[in-house]
């Protein structure tokens, strides 16, 4: 029998290096009331399956593994997945960067209009 399971998970981010940083995220998967005879985990030779991911603008998945280990003092098994991802810094540029520098420039631009004109219709 093969059950599959969508799980959330949050991790924690060093965000010294925005917009040009790599996050690492482990996730521990513990059964809650199995023991390792109750268990298997199986991973696919190709690391951790990502078919079901959606891309994502900001976010690139560079690197993941996952590796299964039974504590045989108590038959507890556990899974520990390890995912990379990286900031697309286009992305912060594009959205937030861009923007903010174009209005900025406009804002001055406005005053250098004679007042004799219309510097509000100009600015909208």
């Amino acid at each position: 029998m093969q059950i599959s399971h969508i799980i959330e998970v949050s991790c924690t981010f060093d965000v010294e290096n925005f917009p040009y940083d790599e996050q690492y995220c482990t996730i521990n998967y513990n059964p809650a009331f199995d023991d390792a005879s109750q268990v298997a985990f199986t991973i696919h030779k190709s690391g951790v399956q990502l078919d079901f991911v959606v891309q994502h603008d900001e976010w690139d998945i560079i690197k993941s593994n996952a590796t299964v280990e039974v504590d045989p003092s108590d038959s507890v098994t556990q899974m520990k997945v390890n995912i990379v991802i990286r900031r697309i810094p286009k992305y912060y540029i594009y959205t937030i960067c861009i923007p903010s520098v174009i209005l900025a420039l406009l804002g001055t631009v406005i005053f250098m209009i004679s007042p004799t004109e219309d510097r509000v219709a100009t600015g909208v």
